[in-house]
């Protein structure tokens, strides 16, 4: 079974990364999970926040390499530190 999640917790309003929460970090802390970090390049400009509908456009999903977050404590402090890591993986993802 394999699930997507949005980190972020809500649809960006400019079109930037948002901070990502720690609920991500809930899920896979102390597990041996591999998380794939993805960037979804294009849905902004399809979709923006303020529309009720879709612009159309094309909107291109880039998949970095997994993560596994077994070392991390399934703690406060380890939900967290999962969050920031996601997203610097993320930003990280090459998007060509």
């Amino acid at each position: 079974m394999r699930y997507i999640i949005f980190p972020e917790g809500t649809r960006s309003r400019d079109g930037s990364l948002q901070r990502f929460k720690p609920g991500i970090g809930m899920l896979v802390a102390g597990t041996s999970v591999p998380v794939f970090p993805c960037a979804i390049v294009g849905a902004f400009d399809a979709w923006p926040a303020h529309e009720k509908r879709p612009r159309g456009g094309r909107v291109t999903l880039h998949v970095g390499a997994p993560i596994c977050f077994d070392e991390v404590p399934n703690d406060r402090d380890g939900w967290n530190a999962v969050a920031t890591r996601l997203q610097t993986a993320v930003a990280a993802v090459p998007q060509t």
